[in-house]
């Protein structure tokens, strides 16, 4: 997990939005929720936070 990122684990979706908007990150999208994976762009983008959610628990996070 680059530099900052593993701070947002365990944090909650709402917490874990606002520590990723402090890190410089412009979006944040969840791309799986309690093992349900969602529909995403498969492009890349060094301002987009993609994270995985268990329990509204970031257990992942990527840039994406």
């Amino acid at each position: 997990m680059p530099k900052g990122l593993s701070e947002l684990q365990g944090l909650s979706e709402a917490d874990a939005m606002k520590q990723a908007e402090q890190l410089g990150f412009k979006l944040f999208r969840v791309v799986e929720r309690d093992g349900q994976p969602y529909a995403c762009t498969t492009d890349v983008r060094d301002d987009r936070l993609s994270v995985k959610l268990q329990d509204d628990r970031v257990v992942h996070a990527v840039v994406r």
